[in-house]
């Protein structure tokens, strides 16, 4: 929860180059609302920090608006007070680790010419 009224975090979950039709690049950027939704954030030219990677953004709420007049949504921001880190956690070495213990001859059930038939 954000203590500070004048500020709102905001989370930049996809930054991605997109090029017009007449060859200008710029980067497009979607952010995740409280509610999961994603949503599109645009940036005025007023804005000069803007971000270059997912992270979040930390903006006061008078420096930006909502706008519904298209069919979804659209975070406009007019200034980024500071830009923070995401830091990213991967549970791929919980999966694919070499910390894996081997198997011993104890866990290893007896093949069925090593068992007793009992008849």
């Amino acid at each position: 929860m954000n203590t500070n009224v004048n500020e709102v975090k905001i989370k930049i979950i996809e930054v991605k180059e997109v090029k017009t039709v007449d060859g200008r690049k710029f980067n497009a950027y979607k952010s995740m609302t409280k509610n999961g939704d994603k949503m599109d954030v645009k940036f005025t030219q007023e804005c000069t920090l803007l971000p270059k990677e997912p992270c979040t953004i930390v903006v006061n709420p008078a420096m930006a608006n909502v706008s519904t007049k298209k069919v979804y949504p659209v975070l406009w921001v007019k200034e980024v007070l500071r830009i923070e880190k995401t830091e990213r956690e991967t549970n791929v070495l919980e999966y694919f680790g070499e910390d894996v213990p081997d198997p011993t001859d104890d866990d290893i059930p007896p093949l069925p010419s090593e068992r007793e038939i009992v008849l």
